[in-house]
């Protein structure tokens, strides 16, 4: 098991090690979805956004077509 130690700044910011960076192929701009076990804390790297469904409200929408959502969300913010 690779353990690390790192500082929450006063903003609540923390800098992943570069080992487990490495470790985890995490790179600029990944996400990471967190929970809370009991007092522990679990970082999870996610590779695409249908990872993070069951983190999402229930949506209207039928399953398949969530991809056409995203999309038409994502144009609205950029519109």
């Amino acid at each position: 098991m690779l353990k690390a130690m790192t500082k929450v700044s006063s903003k609540g910011q923390l800098v992943l090690p570069k080992e487990i960076r490495e470790k985890l192929d995490i790179k600029k701009g990944d996400f990471l979805v967190i929970e809370i076990a009991e007092n522990t804390l679990i970082m999870k790297k996610k590779e695409s956004f249908l990872d993070y469904e069951a983190l999402l409200p229930p949506l209207k929408i039928k399953k398949n077509s969530i991809r056409d959502f995203v999309a038409e969300e994502m144009v609205k913010d950029v519109i």
